[in-house]
């Protein structure tokens, strides 16, 4: 037989030729017939030919895939006499399209801005040809390259650094196997991670300010980020190796760009985790402290803004860098703030615009230097407003009958005497007498003296004595 094919990607034809036999009498007719082995009839029966045909395409057959078939042929001279049978090395039926069955990076996954990425999509079976297209959302032009190895892998090479969020599509066509199957064309997808997103969880968040901070202090240049061109979130990171205002500019436009989207500001029903945090407040403002070996923390505060309104003290919200920085939204209320607290207090300054208890809600996430999560909660804290100083406010009605109200403030805890006098300054009730919390506090006087009898219309005056505070103000009885 000649040199034939190996494969086949046909169950139904094939073709077979042959060297024509030579005898001294010429040859009369050929036999031909096709086997699961050398010499054998069971795939197609001995079938006789012209002699003078040395080609010869067998069809309506039904071979099945995955076998391997020969093709034999013996020839018959003019006398009679039959030859040898000659059959080709075998032929292997493969209708199944190669595929790829397995890849070293997920498709749809984050890929690191800073590292060159090398995958392989590893073949059902060996290929002779093999195109790969690569494109870039944001039409970045990365060093691209791939190559079919041992005809059994694909592996695409690019090399970084990338645009922040871009999108990479490679999509592999062309692939045909031994037997001519040709492959469906598949698209594989690729999200690029943001730049100053460390931990790739696709948001600059507490662990990424830590690790970038942490690397500032440091001069560690694996947290180099800048300098940088573009619009956050797309930036081109152009390293030059050192770690400076360029650095710290560009996380800032990031952080700044993650934490202005919409919920960022929300605070968050987290689980908790770890030891209470303690919370307090007083006149100077809101503190929370952190928990022992906490390195990192965020904490998001909402509160009313008709209520109350708080800012961060002493953090910055703008681009200076420094060991914290907070995103605040007075007018819906929100404020978040990461922070690297090194064991100091995380403040807030208070300015109370309501007398009533406020209730504000705060979630809190801690981490150590490792950025493992320490401490984590939500708590709905309430505010019981505090005045700056000693008050004593004008009753309410007045003039009144048969009863008014006395509205006085503590600017902290304080023992209270509260006396109401008439006109000639003679005492007539002791409202008050005794230790009062700091806030804002009303009582009512009905009108009646200390033995419970009422008094006659007139004017009288009630004075107030606390922690050197005196007050006296004149109030009006009517009937």
């Amino acid at each position: 037989m000649d040199s034939d094919i190996d494969w086949s990607n046909s169950v139904t034809t094939i073709t077979g030729s042959w060297t024509a036999f030579e005898d001294s009498s010429g040859i009369k007719f050929y036999t031909v017939s096709i086997g699961t082995s050398p010499g054998s009839d069971d795939a197609y029966e001995w079938d006789n030919k012209d002699g003078r045909q040395i080609v010869y395409e067998f069809t309506a057959l039904n071979l099945q895939d995955n076998e391997t078939y020969y093709i034999n042929v013996k020839a018959t001279d003019l006398l009679g006499n039959v030859s040898q049978v000659a059959s080709s090395d075998g032929f292997t039926v493969d209708q199944t399209q190669p595929t790829v069955s397995s890849i070293t990076v997920a498709p749809n996954s984050t890929v690191p801005i800073f590292e060159d990425i090398v995958i392989d999509y590893v073949l059902s079976e060996p290929v002779l040809d093999v195109s790969v297209e690569f494109v870039s959302q944001l039409t970045d032009t990365p060093q691209f390259n791939y190559v079919l190895v041992d005809s059994k892998k694909v592996t695409i090479t690019l090399k970084a650094p990338f645009v922040s969020g871009d999108e990479f599509t490679f999509t592999v066509s062309n692939m045909v196997d031994r037997a001519g199957n040709i492959a469906l064309t598949n698209q594989y997808i690729y999200t690029v991670g943001y730049l100053a997103d460390y931990d790739l969880d696709g948001s600059i968040g507490v662990s990424d300010f830590n690790s970038f901070i942490s690397g500032w202090f440091d001069k560690d240049t694996a947290y180099e980020i800048g300098p940088v061109n573009g619009t956050a979130p797309y930036l081109r990171p152009n390293l030059d190796g050192v770690y400076n205002s360029q650095d710290g500019m560009a996380f800032y436009y990031m952080w700044h760009w993650d934490n202005s989207q919409a919920g960022k500001l929300v605070t968050k029903a987290l689980p908790k985790i770890g030891e209470d945090v303690t919370i307090a407040y007083d006149n100077e403002g809101l503190k929370i402290s952190p928990p022992k070996d906490v390195h990192g923390a965020e904490v998001i505060i909402n509160y009313p803004i008709n209520d109350i309104k708080i800012l961060p003290s002493d953090q910055s919200s703008g681009p200076a860098l420094g060991t914290s920085l907070s995103k605040v939204d007075t007018l819906s209320g929100h404020i978040l703030t990461h922070v690297l607290t090194e064991g100091a207090d995380i403040g807030f300054n208070l300015d109370f615009n309501s007398r009533k208890d406020i209730t504000i809600q705060i979630s809190y996430t801690f981490i150590g230097k490792d950025n493992q999560v320490i401490v984590s909660g939500y708590t709905d804290y309430v505010l019981v407003p505090i005045p700056t100083e000693f008050t004593l406010q004008q009753n309410y009605p007045n003039p009144f009958n048969p009863s008014t109200t006395i509205n006085y403030d503590l600017p902290k805890d304080a023992f209270v005497n509260i006396i109401i006098y008439d006109m000639l300054g003679r005492e007539v009730r002791s409202l008050i007498n005794e230790n009062k919390s700091a806030g804002y506090h009303s009582q009512i006087w009905n009108s009646k003296d200390g033995q419970g009898r009422a008094v006659a219309a007139g004017i009288y005056f009630y004075q107030i004595r606390s922690e050197g505070f005196l007050k006296t103000r004149k109030m009006v009885l009517l009937k």
